[in-house]
């Protein structure tokens, strides 16, 4: 049990203050979901974004989502000083009014704030699109990875929006991670090394086992947080540049 917490704690410092309870059980849960095993994560992820056959019309989106601006609130109840917004795209009831969704903040922060240790949140746990999920120019996404969707936003920065070295799954994975902004200002650092290479309106498969942060240098930048479950492994493998 102790090797257990470190190891957690190791990823996820900020837990440290929770009961032990409600840890463990968590720790069970995760262990216990299906998941990829690390020979076939890193054929999967040859590096830390891998592009894949999917684009999103980057104008077309600008103008589509101006619908929804409304709708975008503030990411979390953490470092709310920072321009970090999000919308759901797949929760756990396919509405936009939820309160406390699990969707508009960090797994981490509703862990902390709103689940119990008999009560345990996962991704996999929110599979249900809202309606954003119906705009025009996300039926590139919708159509290649739609079925295999779990927890996932969109989120948007303006500049100083940012979010902190953390990691967000561990191998072997019960989870798999798509990634991709509508803008060049967008700084993506992943296991300390910057990325150049991004381009905007590209999906990537996502390495989320590396420790990454980003943060915006300009306003108005649009991210596509797309979490997937394990079954879309072989659609991951043919979908990818």
């Amino acid at each position: 049990m102790k090797v257990a917490l470190e190891e957690l704690f190791k990823t996820h410092p900020q837990l440290a203050d929770q009961p032990e309870e409600k840890l463990m059980a968590f720790i069970f849960k995760y262990l216990s979901l299906p998941s990829i095993d690390t020979v076939r994560y890193n054929e999967l992820h040859t590096s830390p974004i891998v592009e894949t056959d999917v684009d999103i019309d980057v104008d077309a989106f600008h103008e589509e989502i101006k619908e929804y601006e409304k709708w975008f609130t503030q990411w979390g109840g953490t470092h709310t000083e920072f321009p970090r917004y999000g919308i759901p795209l797949i929760n756990k009831n396919g509405r936009l009014d939820e309160e406390n969704d699990i969707s508009r903040m960090a797994w981490d922060e509703h862990f902390q704030k709103f689940q119990k240790k008999d009560e345990i949140w996962m991704d996999y746990h929110c599979t249900k699109p809202t309606p954003v999920a119906k705009m025009k120019t996300l039926e590139p996404l919708m159509s290649a990875f739609g079925e295999f969707m779990c927890r996932s936003a969109i989120l948007k920065w303006d500049t100083l929006g940012h979010f902190k070295p953390h990691v967000d799954v561990r191998v072997p994975a019960p989870m798999l991670r798509l990634w991709g902004t509508t803008s060049t200002n967008m700084q993506l650092k992943m296991d300390g090394k910057i990325i150049n290479s991004i381009k905007p309106g590209k999906i990537y498969i996502f390495d989320s086992s590396l420790v990454h942060e980003a943060h915006a240098t300009g306003d108005g930048v649009y991210q596509f947080f797309i979490g997937l479950n394990i079954k879309s492994y072989d659609t991951l493998m043919t979908r990818r540049i």
